[in-house]
């Protein structure tokens, strides 16, 4: 069994950086970032296939298959694209409130037969 979640961060984990961030500073207590990141999928596996961010940020991912109709999971969260065909975007939004390493993956359409898999990893 594939270990979907492990509170463990990866030594010299820095962010990731993302094709575009917004401060989102609700009060002076609270400092949230709200960070865009691009997800490509192709039979040779996600790109980036590493994404490191913040405990407290807030994600949107464009989700992009390129060679095919893929699916995006990220079960320990919840999220989850059903098939996209090749050439469509979806934006999928979540929050990142736990530290850890977290696995995503293709779980059910992989054009190539073959799981594909990446790694987000929420900093403390």
């Amino acid at each position: 069994m594939v270990k979907i979640y492990s509170p463990a961060i990866p030594e010299g984990s820095i962010v990731t950086t993302p094709k575009k961030e917004i401060k989102a500073n609700i009060s002076s207590a609270v400092k949230t970032t709200v960070r865009f990141y691009d997800i490509t999928a192709t039979k040779d596996g996600f790109s980036p296939n590493v994404i490191t961010v913040n405990k407290g940020d807030t994600l949107k991912v464009d989700f992009k298959p390129v060679d095919g109709s893929y699916d995006l999971d990220i079960p320990y969260l919840g999220a989850y694209f059903k098939q996209v065909p090749q050439g469509e975007t979806r934006t999928l939004p979540f929050d990142t409130a736990t530290p850890g390493t977290y696995l995503f993956s293709c779980r059910d359409h992989c054009p190539s037969g073959g799981k594909i898999k990446g790694t987000l990893i929420v900093l403390q």
